[in-house]
């Protein structure tokens, strides 16, 4: 903080202006970076039967995750937790229209379970690397809670 009798020093006009080319450019690629990622959603979503929500929803999910694994560790339990409770599964079609019977057996791009059990079993795999993570995560808050309880009883060390 400045002190009363200190004179006000304005940022350089040299500087201001250095600053607007660094924002612009910044902005201008990021423009550019997202709109590469919609195009590749959008062409992920015509050709290669993506959805987009779903991805969009997946992809806020990996973010918590790499933020936060015990974060994201609660949000999925919650989130199925709601799910049961509020009957949500419930509320779904009980068939997909554009899916025969046909499309439910093995092939090179249907493997056996039909063509959701690898997202079934990714997301299986996904949700237990979670879980674990939290519970390693959790074992070294409490490692951590102890071994500061334990250097609190034991005091200051002499010449500190």
């Amino acid at each position: 903080m400045a002190k009363k009798d200190s004179i006000r020093r304005l940022t350089p006009l040299a500087v201001l202006k250095d600053l607007v080319k660094v924002s612009t450019a910044c902005r201008d690629r990021a423009q550019r970076a997202s709109g590469q990622l919609g195009q590749a959603i959008k062409d992920a979503a015509e050709h290669k039967h993506l959805n987009p929500g779903a991805f969009k929803m997946v992809m806020q999910l990996c973010r918590i995750g790499e933020k936060d694994p015990v974060k994201l560790a609660f949000f999925l339990e919650d989130f199925d937790h709601y799910r049961e409770q509020l009957k949500v599964d419930d509320m779904k079609a009980e068939k997909l229209p554009g899916l025969d019977a046909d499309d439910e057996e093995e092939t090179d791009a249907a493997p056996k379970g039909g063509r959701l059990e690898p997202l079934r079993a990714a997301a299986k795999k996904s949700t237990e690397a979670v879980k674990k993570s939290a519970a390693v995560m959790e074992g070294n808050v409490t490692d951590l809670a102890a071994a500061r309880a334990k250097n609190k009883k034991a005091g200051p060390k002499a010449g500190k």
